[in-house]
């Protein structure tokens, strides 16, 4: 299990057995290129395959402003 992977189960266990996990892609003001959370998305999604977790929700967002778009998906998990 790697180091992301044992950092989502314990933040899970202290948040009563949910937690979220966020991502954001996109161009910030200014032109300025955002993208974080995949490391965290990819460890849930590994931590989903081996059956320790279960996602709840997913809520996709976007933002536009003057212009510039950030978009992405925040994810709920479960302890199974």
């Amino acid at each position: 299990m790697t180091k992301t992977e044992q950092k989502l189960i314990e933040l899970a266990k202290q948040h009563n057995g949910r937690y979220s996990v966020g991502t954001c892609y996109g161009r910030g003001a200014y032109g300025g290129r955002k993208n974080y959370g995949v490391r965290e998305r990819d460890a849930m999604f590994r931590l989903e395959k081996a059956g320790l977790i279960t996602i709840a929700d997913r809520h996709q967002w976007q933002d536009i402003n003057r212009g510039y778009a950030m978009s992405g998906t925040i994810f709920v998990f479960e302890l199974v």
